[in-house]
């Protein structure tokens, strides 16, 4: 596999013996002011700020981005993870020099066995602790394994912050996105040839570590991958970014991902860390069932006052177990004579529930 890493400032072509610095972002996408999940990241020193590459918030403090995006900074400069910490920074929003919310690094978990020679890249995947929490909704990411029935020839979505193409190097910094289709896929990365994409879209250097989004049946986003590498076979095309790419697939690296959260949160029940339990909003996807769900009598998948109110009989703003049972029975007594055993059971699980 012949690889160019999209990190700006460090392009390694495989094509040739010297580096090619193609600084490139979402190569024919649009601009966005969407996928607020989806930030750039660098570093802040005085009031400059400087974008080298994209990431995405997979809870409200931790980002998933490639693992290129410092490890090489660390290999070429020789600064430790304390002194790319100390500098790091995520810009949330559609441009990074106007990001309204700038937070600092906490700690970076790089997958202990990336590795990179220049023309292979492995493992290309890691973590970013943020000092304190974005005030934006996390997309989760995808844990079940992706197959090629399941993968390839779907539509994914790129975003990134690097600049337009490679002739254009003055463009990055601002937030774009891309539909891409699935072209294939490996034991690590999903990959796309811009030849299959509307308008030859692809990702270039400065969307490392940007998501990858799909769109399943219900509408609901779940991040597939991480951009990893663009590469070109022929040397009559010899800027890859105008060819196709590769990206990390998150499912092959969930219990790396998932186990940096727990150690984070505590759990891995990503509503639980998102606060999504007891939201008002029906989340089917949940690891423990959502009282919400419960409480939503129409089906609109939203709580609204009336149902609310409705159930909170005593009116102190909360709905309790009690009341919570009695929704789910339309305000009716149990009849009949149901073993006490079971009946304490299902109000020992209402009370689990209840304290997530």
């Amino acid at each position: 596999m012949l690889t160019s890493l999209l990190f700006v400032g460090f392009a390694f072509a495989q094509e040739a013996p010297e580096a090619d610095p193609a600084w490139s972002h979402i190569v024919n996408g649009k601009t966005e002011k969407g996928f607020k999940a989806a930030v750039g990241i660098g570093f802040m020193m005085g009031d400059y700020r400087y974008q080298s590459c994209s990431a995405s918030l997979i809870t409200p403090h931790m980002l998933l981005t490639a693992g290129h995006c410092t490890a090489e900074i660390e290999a070429q400069s020789g600064l430790t993870d304390a002194q790319v910490v100390a500098a790091g920074a995520a810009f949330v929003g559609p441009e990074v020099e106007s990001a309204p919310t700038v937070v600092g690094f906490k700690a970076l978990k790089v997958h202990p066995k990336y590795t990179n020679n220049g023309q292979v890249i492995r493992n290309d995947i890691q973590v970013i602790v943020l000092d304190e929490d974005v005030d934006q909704t996390p997309v989760w990411f995808q844990t079940e394994a992706l197959t090629p029935e399941t993968a390839i020839g779907q539509d994914v979505v790129s975003v990134g912050y690097g600049i337009t193409s490679s002739a254009n190097q003055n463009s990055s910094g601002i937030k774009r996105s891309a539909t891409l289709v699935l072209s294939d896929m490996d034991d690590q990365f999903l990959y796309t040839e811009a030849a299959g994409n509307k308008n030859n879209a692809n990702v270039c250097s400065g969307d490392s570590g940007g998501p990858q989004y799909h769109k399943d049946a219900n509408g609901t986003w779940t991040q597939w991958a991480v951009h990893s590498f663009v590469y070109s076979l022929s040397a009559a095309q010899p800027d890859p970014c105008l060819v196709a790419s590769g990206s990390t697939r998150t499912d092959v690296f969930a219990d790396f991902i998932l186990n940096q959260v727990e150690a984070e949160y505590g759990t891995t029940d990503r509503c639980e860390i998102n606060g999504n339990y007891d939201d008002r909003v029906c989340d089917t996807d949940c690891a423990d069932p959502d009282p919400d769900c419960d409480l939503d009598t129409n089906g609109d998948g939203l709580v609204d006052d009336s149902e609310f109110n409705k159930a909170d009989v005593n009116g102190d703003g909360s709905v309790s177990d009690k009341e919570l049972v009695r929704a789910q029975t339309g305000g009716c007594n149990q009849t009949g004579t149901a073993p006490l055993g079971l009946v304490g059971l299902a109000f020992a699980g209402l009370a689990l529930r209840r304290r997530r």
